[in-house]
């Protein structure tokens, strides 16, 4: 009975995204035993991933959606929220409702829904298989909502995830399987790895004295976009680079002057020669 109540609560989100997801990671693992001619596909993943966590989510969802650090095209927009859909946290609408609502204003407390006080495993995961739609509010992020491609992808976000990947697989399985798959499943964990670890008080280091716990973990902050940089971000939550030292590194710093429109790459600088 106890069981049959807790199958029962299932998120939407695990059962139509995160537990297919993992099946075709299995999958993924037993293919690779039995496939030749494979190498060109797995040497793609890191490019995948980059693409759905480093551009999607690191640069997309975090820094443009939730914190507006920067502006940019719509095109560039539009493109940023559809490839975050392929880290498997969500729509745009979802994740930065939820991170504007609930994770930053009450950081660590009850109401933050992917804090470790309530668990390592509860924040890794756990939280994602029972958050469900009435528990986040979307007029957080009504900004989205006011873009008709935002707005679209966000209310028909299964539809678009599973075509869009079916649209892949009908191409090129191989490259489906070996490539798509694995660079889904790594930007999945490596958003729970940073929800659980930089909320952990006993791992990393911090540079701001912060009112909740996180903290700066430099190997993910490296690694993983600059999202590791958790106590930096919190300090100063609307910068678009999370490094603060020389020896932080954040790529995203590099990426975003490239795509913000009002950036000085863009903006075309006077000649000192020129007579008005």
């Amino acid at each position: 009975m106890r069981l049959k109540n807790t199958l029962s609560r299932l998120s939407s989100h695990f059962l139509i995204i995160t537990l297919p997801t993992h099946i075709l990671f299995a999958v993924f693992i037993y293919s690779i035993l039995v496939t030749s001619n494979i190498k060109n596909y797995l040497l793609l993943i890191p490019i995948f991933w980059f693409c759905f966590s480093g551009l999607g989510i690191a640069v997309g969802y975090h820094r443009l959606f939730s914190h507006k650090s920067f502006q940019t095209w719509v095109l560039m927009r539009r493109s940023l929220g559809f490839l975050g859909l392929f880290a498997c946290q969500g729509s745009p609408v979802f994740w930065t409702a939820v991170h504007r609502s609930q994770h930053h204003p009450f950081a660590d407390t009850v109401k933050d829904p992917h804090t470790p006080q309530k668990g390592f495993w509860f924040s890794y995961i756990g939280w994602q298989m029972f958050f469900s739609a009435k528990d986040f509010d979307p007029r957080y992020a009504i900004d989205l909502a006011r873009d008709p491609f935002l707005r679209f992808i966000s209310t028909h976000y299964y539809k678009v995830f599973w075509l869009t990947l079916a649209a892949i697989a009908a191409m090129d399985w191989k490259f489906y399987i070996f490539t798509i798959v694995p660079a889904m499943i790594i930007s999945s964990h490596q958003e729970n790895i940073i929800n659980s670890l930089c909320h952990t008080p006993s791992v990393g280091y911090t540079n701001f004295e912060n009112k909740d716990n996180s903290r700066n973990i430099w190997i993910l902050g490296f690694l993983f976009f600059g999202q590791g940089y958790h106590n930096n971000h919190h300090a100063h939550q609307a910068k678009p680079s999370f490094a603060y030292h020389w020896w932080e590194f954040d790529i995203c710093a590099i990426i975003i002057p490239l795509i913000d429109k009002k950036s000085k790459i863009f903006i075309p600088q006077k000649n000192e020669n020129t007579q008005l």
